[in-house]
């Protein structure tokens, strides 16, 4: 009875909610980032490629929060009106912006890899207390193809190496702290989402 008086979001309404915290959070993140790099200075040469990624951090917590309120459906129309959204800001801007189409094209292939990621940490594990957690280690580990190039996912060529897509490797640094920022965003959108209904 108490949905009926709930805010009513349709996917551009999510969308739109996630780009404007996703730019007015990433204005802060300068702080943020370099005290991580004085605990790691081996990530210096690294801290603008983190700034610019974390953005993406930010806006896959947003997209994360509706996948658990609700589904892959809900979630993937969204992702799709952000790709809407920045298209839009970029022929507002006469085409002179970042958002140009092989950005975005490249953008929406970030979106379906963290959100692949995050769903097969949660399928294919125990459902335990752990299993979040570690589906996020798992997308921060899809990220630092972004960070660094490089990812610990093992490579799948035969048969034989099935096994490996059980191994756990210890996270880097880098990988918690995008954890911890993903973690921390996906609870700011669920506050932000959870009074109001997807439709």
């Amino acid at each position: 009875m108490f949905g009926l008086f709930k805010r009513k979001l349709s996917p551009k309404n999510r969308a739109y909610i996630i780009a404007k915290n996703t730019s007015d959070y990433t204005v802060s993140l300068d702080e943020t980032v370099n005290s991580f790099i004085q605990q790691n200075p081996k990530f210096t040469d690294k801290r603008n490629n983190i700034i610019d990624e974390l953005q993406w951090i930010i806006a896959t917590g947003g997209l994360i929060s509706i996948r658990i309120i609700s589904d892959h459906k809900k979630t993937k129309a969204t992702y799709e009106q952000l790709i809407e959204f920045y298209h839009a800001l970029h022929l507002s801007n006469n085409n002179n912006s970042t958002f140009n189409s092989d950005y975005l094209e490249k953008l929406k292939t970030k979106f379906d890899n963290y959100l692949v990621r995050f769903n097969r940490g949660i399928v294919f594990r125990d459902q335990n207390a752990n299993s979040y957690n570690e589906a996020l280690i798992d997308v921060a580990n899809e990220s630092m193809k972004y960070f660094t190039g490089e990812i610990r996912h093992s490579q799948i060529k035969d048969l034989d190496d099935i096994d490996k897509l059980q191994e756990r490797t210890e996270p880097s640094e880098l990988e918690l702290f995008v954890k911890d920022i993903l973690n921390q965003f996906i609870k700011i959108f669920m506050k932000e989402f959870e009074q109001t209904k997807f439709i």
